[in-house]
């Protein structure tokens, strides 16, 4: 079903456990769930998004319109050298480009939000 993509999906990790994330749907409040890693966890909501709507088209229930909407795409221009020592470094650790920049920005996004969370204590 495409309308998961339509809906915004966080994901964090366990405050309680840092070796699990959480995945939280803000426009499906009771959609909460998690995974041992940010992409299991992506993939656990998206499968709770699906249930969600084919549940709510079964029993002819409304839908929550998404209130915000992202793509899943962005291009980016890398300087020559930057772009060749990200395409060594997917081939030693025998990942695609796009799984090694989104595992570098996951990491430094959720570095970024914990040290946010700390300076708020």
């Amino acid at each position: 079903m495409n309308e998961v993509r339509k809906y915004e999906i966080d994901i964090f990790p366990d405050p309680e456990d840092q070796s699990w994330f959480c995945a939280r749907v803000p426009d499906i409040p009771t959609i909460f769930t998690g995974g041992a890693s940010s992409e299991e966890a992506l993939k656990n909501a998206k499968e709770a998004i699906n249930g969600y709507l084919d549940v709510c088209a079964e029993d002819n229930l409304p839908v929550p319109e998404p209130t915000r909407f992202y793509t899943e795409e962005l291009a980016v221009r890398f300087p020559k050298g930057l772009h060749r020592a990200i395409i060594k470094e997917a081939e030693q650790k025998e990942v695609s480009i796009n799984e090694l920049i989104i595992s570098l920005l996951s990491r430094t996004m959720i570095n970024i939000q914990g040290s946010k969370t700390k300076a708020k204590v």
